[in-house]
């Protein structure tokens, strides 16, 4: 079984940029598997995310369902942060 460490959370990470900047699947299948696999996501890892989707969703130039899974995910993680 795969070690959920630092190394493999930074990989979701740079998983995450990727996808927020795509016009393709890959932006809502990357946050979904995210979602679905919350226990990979320590405090420094959904700070790191949620600072990520926020700046995404202020540049703007996003379509109507790409804001909602945004918010959706901002969501998430904010309430894994208990904030």
């Amino acid at each position: 079984m795969l070690e959920i460490d630092n190394d493999l959370r930074d990989i979701f990470i740079s998983a995450l940029r990727y996808s927020l900047y795509r016009k393709t699947y890959v932006f809502e299948e990357t946050i979904s598997y995210i979602m679905n696999n919350q226990r990979i996501l320590d405090e420094r890892t959904a700070r790191v995310m949620l600072k990520d989707v926020e700046n995404r969703m202020t540049e703007g130039n996003l379509q109507g369902f790409e804001f909602n899974i945004l918010e959706e995910f901002r969501n998430v993680l904010k309430e894994l942060l208990g904030e």
